[in-house]
């Protein structure tokens, strides 16, 4: 499971991201892998540690997502929270 949180993006990196954080929802492994095979999570992100992504790399990938595939709708639902919210993402694998 991914779990994502928001973030500022002025924030420095948490110690505690559980405390510091508000937390958004988590994602399946299985899920994330689909949509980087699929070239919207770009390769360059390792899933299984932590990625931060500014509010403008946000609304690009969420541009790029079909809100009538499942999974990429589930993870749309994710940044679309961080959008209306106006801040970016940090995510950890766990």
């Amino acid at each position: 499971m991914i779990d994502f949180y928001l973030i500022d993006s002025s924030c420095p990196k948490p110690k505690n991201p559980d405390k510091e954080l508000v937390f958004i929802k988590g994602l399946p492994y299985p899920i994330a892998d689909k949509l980087q095979s699929k070239g919207i999570i770009p390769e360059r992100f390792d899933l299984y540690l932590e990625l931060r992504w500014s509010l403008d790399f946000v609304k690009d990938i969420f541009a790029k997502l079909d809100s009538k595939n499942s999974d990429d709708k589930a993870f749309k639902d994710i940044l679309k929270i961080a959008i209306n919210e106006n801040k970016g993402i940090m995510a950890y694998g766990d």
